[in-house]
């Protein structure tokens, strides 16, 4: 959105512009009673100023454009692009079925976690998803949650069996003028990133222009994803739960 005083420069160069083109006119017409009489025409540095007027008034109208909503890149009215489900289902689409685990965190543990995210209060329980096709861990997936008030966006993290990365997805975004971090090259930073490289991630990431606390969002979702896997310990874990795919 244009400031106030890009508004005022752009009206007081398009009342100027519409005094020139009154005057033109009348310029023309004495124009050559003053040749004739041996003075110079003055219509040269008219014309000058008018096309550095609407030079700038474009420019000025450029700027506007350029801070005022993003392109929608399909975002939905409520901002839900994946439910739980569908993102899960995603994640592992042959897995025989997905169920999750609460991770209890040591007090030590729970140290290491708000120092990895910078979040002053962490709970001792988290859910982590694993993915299995008979006794066989096919996978691991994180879905953050989130207060509208207080995160601009939820995502869902997919790691494999060794721990690493393999997708992060926005699941609901809430700041529509950050739809930039729907874009896959920056989501597609974080593949393959493992729990030895996340205190780096704030440094290795490249945002967009448009995206701040969203992208420090993905950037605290994949940290705590992937030092939750880490922490899938027979003593740390709870009897599994199966989620449904309804």
């Amino acid at each position: 959105m244009a400031t106030r005083t890009q508004c005022l420069i752009a009206g007081f160069l398009d009342a100027r512009l519409v005094a020139e083109s009154r005057t033109r006119i009348h310029d023309d017409h004495l124009g050559h009673e003053r040749n004739r009489n041996g003075h110079k025409s003055d219509r040269a540095p008219r014309r000058q100023f008018a096309l550095f007027a609407f030079a700038a008034t474009m420019a000025l109208s450029s700027a506007a454009s350029a801070h005022g909503p993003p392109r929608n890149r399909g975002l939905p009215p409520d901002g839900v692009l994946w439910t739980p489900a569908a993102l899960l289902r995603e994640f592992f689409p042959s897995s025989e079925r997905v169920a999750y685990e609460r991770v209890r965190l040591s007090l030590e543990a729970q140290a290491e976690l708000r120092k990895l995210t910078s979040v002053k209060q962490v709970a001792d329980t988290h859910i982590v998803f694993v993915a299995r096709t008979g006794t066989r861990i096919d996978g691991y997936a994180f879905l953050s949650g989130a207060d509208s008030g207080k995160s601009p966006a939820t995502f869902g993290i997919k790691l494999g069996v060794t721990g690493r990365v393999g997708r992060a997805a926005v699941m609901r975004l809430f700041d529509p003028y950050q739809q930039d971090i729907l874009d896959p090259r920056f989501l597609h930073q974080f593949d393959g990133s493992t729990l030895r490289e996340a205190p780096r991630l704030h440094r290795d990431v490249e945002k967009p222009r448009r995206c701040t606390s969203a992208c420090s969002a993905a950037i605290e979702a994949v940290r705590r994803a992937l030092f939750l896997v880490s922490q899938l310990q027979p003593d740390n874990v709870s009897p599994v739960s199966p989620v449904s795919n309804e």
